[in-house]
């Protein structure tokens, strides 16, 4: 044979036998690969790309060491979230979300929700000039933050501590009722008595309306009317009690002590009964308490005593130094001037957390309240830090918060452990309203067997990835191997639960509404070039006599004013003048 033949031999064989090596070993399972196909027939989820994040999240330079020198300070109309760390040439730089969106954080214990999340935004707030309110269960956020935003950054702080109401500032629940019930004694302004009343209903019906209450049922009588009640006598207290007494405590014991039947008469009415008498018939505080006094006696006794179960969370002496004198903040001021409000509670003692949604929900109604009336917009925008915002009792009218705030420059951020805190606080659908309200979220740090995991899998979507399958099998004729191999394409989510839960300590996951999720880092405050100065302590005030309200000294004053004194009605002119005479409003002063 020729020698041509045998180098074409040499040459083909090996070719051939290598051909079948390969194809071998193409038709694995390991040879499919999961990567992305086809044209998103099982969806196109993704993560945002390098420009899409520049485009919608503006990156600056995080230098607290200047700003805190009054140097390079943001623009508070640059306030946003920082959502995210990058180094450049050696200077951290913050990952911003600017919009006006609620953000929900989720976190669990140790998982950096306050070290690498709460300190860089507070410090970030701080540098723009932007009030705040802060949540802490631990006492640590006021204690490294309070003095900083005092001395570097101008801002005046104030710290409601439940945990020591003697280190604590002042706040005093009917507050607002007071200030307006007084504006009104001044200048006779209807709109200023509106306000009262308003504040006095929402008072009432946040202290009706606390963590575990379904509407009463078939109770609900007695709480509405209790409602009622307590409004009526906060309105009377803050009427007609000295300065000193007005306060929510003296409500509770003007209740308890109308309770009681008043044995001069002949009838053998309650002390109630005579206090409405004596009211004129168009005062409010008759009105409210019109169920209580329509009801026989029987029902009117259960519901004076369902208004005190209500009441008596507030019954506790360290409490009474913190809630029975005047406020030492004015909400004007939050809105208008830079602000730090620190709530501090103590996470074992469930009595005293009650009070932080009371406060709260005050709070952001009174800067709505203030919004209204100054263009309907803060100029400054404000910021509520809610750390714990799941182990708390619930927020009255929490989805209510949400969309009123948004539109007004006031922004929430919510940082809870689980989403299933938000379930069994505010029911299924309330949760559901709350976490479509926030259109930003960020999570990362999540238990083990957190199943919130799963939930947020779902939300991130799914993308359209290669599978398939290898059959091995041999002809039974020539006795000879072959494998066959099938693809086709399948959902898979973006990230799957398992992978959510190991996401290294740093790496967080941000959504956010109309743009793909961004897979972003956070450091630790340190990183960020945060130094925490002096720890802030304020001193332990003197313990103060309190003041109560007493029937005596209410009816009295009552009997002196519409019995006794009987002064001229106040008269409100219209537009609307009729040829004889004006019209003439009666009104209570």
């Amino acid at each position: 044979m020729p020698v041509q033949f045998y180098i074409m031999l040499a040459i083909i064989v090996p070719l051939l036998v290598l051909v079948v090596i390969l194809s071998s070993k193409g038709k694995n399972l390991n040879s499919i690969k999961a990567k992305t196909v086809g044209d998103g027939q099982h969806g196109k989820a993704r993560f945002a790309t390098q420009k899409e994040i520049a485009q919608a999240y503006p990156l600056t330079a995080f230098t607290p060491d200047l700003w805190r020198q009054g140097k390079n300070l943001p623009d508070s109309k640059d306030a946003g979230i920082v959502i995210g760390f990058e180094r450049k040439k050696g200077t951290p730089m913050c990952r911003l979300d600017c919009s006006d969106s609620h953000t929900l954080a989720i976190s669990t214990t140790g998982g950096g929700k306050t070290t690498f999340f709460l300190y860089p935004n507070i410090e970030y707030t701080l540098a723009c000039g932007c009030s705040f309110v802060c949540t802490d269960s631990k006492g640590d956020v006021f204690r490294d933050y309070a003095g900083i935003a005092r001395d570097c950054y101008g801002f005046t702080p104030y710290v409601f501590d439940l945990r020591f109401p003697l280190c604590s500032d002042k706040y005093n629940l009917i507050h607002l009722v007071n200030k307006y019930i007084a504006l009104y004694q001044e200048s006779g302004k209807p709109e200023y008595l509106a306000r009262a009343e308003k504040y006095t209903k929402i008072t009432a019906r946040s202290i009706v309306h606390t963590k575990g209450f379904d509407g009463g049922g078939q109770n609900a009588f007695f709480y509405d009317s209790a409602e009622g009640l307590i409004a009526s006598v906060i309105l009377l207290v803050s009427e007609f009690c000295p300065k000193e007494e007005r306060h929510i405590v003296s409500v509770f014991k003007i209740i308890l002590e109308l309770l009681e039947k008043d044995s001069d008469s002949e009838n053998k009415e309650t002390y109630f009964h005579k206090l409405m008498r004596q009211l004129p018939p168009e005062h409010k505080a008759k009105w409210l308490a019109g169920a209580a006094l329509a009801a026989p006696d029987e029902s009117m006794a259960s519901v004076i005593s369902t208004a005190i179960s209500r009441l008596l969370s507030f019954i506790d002496s360290e409490i009474e130094q913190l809630i029975c004198f005047d406020n030492g903040l004015d909400t004007e001021k939050l809105c208008t001037e830079k602000s730090a409000v620190f709530i501090v509670f103590p996470e074992a003692d469930k009595s005293k957390q009650f009070l932080v949604p009371l406060i709260i929900k005050q709070l952001y109604d009174e800067c709505i309240e203030f919004a209204n009336h100054h263009g309907n917009k803060l100029d400054r925008r404000m910021y509520f830090f809610l750390d714990e915002y799941g182990t708390m009792p619930a927020f009255p009218d929490a989805e209510a918060m949400f969309s009123a705030g948004r539109s007004r420059n006031i922004l929430q951020v919510p940082i809870i452990q689980s989403l299933s805190q938000l379930e069994e606080n505010y029911g299924r659908y309330g949760a559901e309203t709350i976490k479509e309200c926030c259109q930003n979220i960020i999570f990362g740090g999540l238990s083990p067997l957190s199943p919130a995991a799963e939930e947020l899998s779902k939300s991130l979507g799914n993308q359209t990835v290669l599978s398939g399958s290898v059959s091995t099998g041999s002809s039974s004729g020539s006795g000879r191997k072959g494998s066959n191999q099938s693809l086709q394409m399948i959902a898979r989510p973006l990230m799957t639960p398992d992978e959510i839960r190991t996401l290294p300590m740093g790496e967080w996951i941000f959504l956010k509404t109309r743009n793909h999720p961004m897979h972003t880092t956070l450091k630790r405050y340190s990183d960020w070039n945060i130094i925490l100065n002096q720890p802030f302590n304020i001193p332990s005030h003197p313990l103060k006599p309190i003041r109560y309200a007493s029937r005596e000294t209410l009816i009295g004053s009552v009997h002196h004013r519409f019995i006794t004194h009987n002064p001229e009605p106040f008269i409100l002119e219209t537009d609307y003048e009729p040829p004889a005479q004006k019209k003439q409003f009666n009104s209570y002063s």
